[in-house]
């Protein structure tokens, strides 16, 4: 067990506990429903940190590594919905941004979900950590 895997812990159980909490407040305000949805997919990703590094079996830190590229993906999207909804902007510029940035986002999403290689080849060792992924191609 190190720091990381600790501090994705961390985040994972914070997180969690405020999406419950927002989605307890309401679940109706879309302002509300985005935050809470960056909020489970930040704790997805906290949880797949925890998970990564704190296994010393290979083939689950290269699954694990994979999975935090997955769910990193829509953290800046949610971010970006909820901060158009918390100040209430609404313009054409506004619409064309989110719909090229969930355009983007879901293209991304396929990319890594059908190349996997090519985002995360493998893992190699270092003087902190056993195992840790190496970049793609």
């Amino acid at each position: 067990m190190n720091y990381l895997s600790l501090s994705g812990g961390f985040t994972c159980l914070f997180c969690l506990g405020l999406t419950l909490f927002t989605f307890s407040k309401s679940s109706k305000n879309r302002m509300l429903v985005f935050w809470a949805l960056f909020s489970l997919t930040v704790s997805a990703w906290g949880g797949g940190l925890f998970a990564a590094f704190s296994t010393q079996e290979p083939y689950r830190i290269l699954l694990f590594s994979r999975f935090l590229n997955l769910t990193a993906i829509f953290i800046p999207t949610l971010f970006l919905h909820f901060v158009y909804h918390f100040t209430s902007s609404s313009s054409k510029s506004r619409q064309i941004i989110i719909y090229f940035s969930d355009t983007l986002t879901f293209l991304y999403f396929l990319a890594c979900l059908f190349f996997k290689e090519e985002f995360i080849s493998g893992l190699f060792s270092n003087n902190w950590f056993n195992f840790y992924p190496i970049g793609g191609h």
